[in-house]
């Protein structure tokens, strides 16, 4: 997860980890509806710093795994929701707050990444490391050490 995850102590950790299980993202609509390839990209060049590079390469991976036209229904559902909770800048905790306002976002991308793993392909880790190594500097084996 992101770097900021690590900085909870352990009775904010455990907090945070029952309300992100709370939340369905299969069922749960409203985090859905805040996707579009436009709002993803728009939170993505606004916040890549500040969310931190864990945080960006399981979004993007998600997004890429998104286009795969053998995606499940179920899996593509998940996906967006994550996405569109990403996107939502009041969330568990709001993106705004420092340090820690990600931390939320990193919890819900890694749950879907997990439900996902399983379709992240070669060629959605290139993308990934495309987009990363350009904002980042980081290797492709920084990129693999994330995603796999």
């Amino acid at each position: 997860m992101s770097d900021d995850f690590n900085k909870f102590n352990k009775e904010e950790e455990e907090e945070l980890k029952k309300k992100i299980e709370e939340i369905d993202l299969s069922k749960d609509t409203k985090y859905s509806e805040n996707y579009s390839e436009d709002n993803f990209w728009n939170k993505i060049k606004k916040f890549t710093k500040k969310a931190g590079l864990n945080v960006i390469s399981y979004a993007l991976a998600l997004y890429y795994v998104l286009q795969s036209p053998d995606i499940d229904l179920k899996i593509k559902t998940i996906i967006i929701a994550a996405l569109g909770y990403f996107i939502l800048p009041f969330d568990i905790i709001p993106d705004f707050i420092p340090i820690f306002g990600f931390a939320d976002d990193a919890g819900i991308l890694a749950i879907a990444f997990k439900i996902a793993k399983a379709m992240v392909t070669d060629d959605v880790i290139e993308k990934v490391y495309e987009k990363t190594n350009a904002w980042f500097d980081v290797s492709k084996d920084d990129i693999v050490a994330i995603l796999k």
